[in-house]
């Protein structure tokens, strides 16, 4: 993955969408030198969301069941406003 600094992408914005959007390159963008955002393709964007809903879903499926006195016990540090 390349990196650029946001300097470079304010100056090569449409180039570099170009490259992401027909090509699927993706680019860290870093600002005084340190990544602070990522420029990915839309397609990568929606594989992460698929992703994210599949670790979420298996979590929870770990979870055990909760009982009302769970949510007594909650209630107790923090009451319902």
């Amino acid at each position: 993955m390349t990196t650029i600094p946001v300097r470079e992408l304010k100056a090569k914005t449409s180039e570099l969408l170009r490259e992401v959007s027909q090509k699927g390159k993706r680019f860290v963008i870093t600002r005084n030198g340190r990544s602070c955002a990522e420029l990915i393709p839309v397609s990568g964007v929606k594989k992460i969301g698929r992703m994210r809903g599949k670790i979420l879903r298996g979590a929870f499926a770990r979870l055990p069941e909760l009982t009302d006195r769970d949510f007594e016990d909650v209630k107790k540090i923090w009451p319902p406003t």
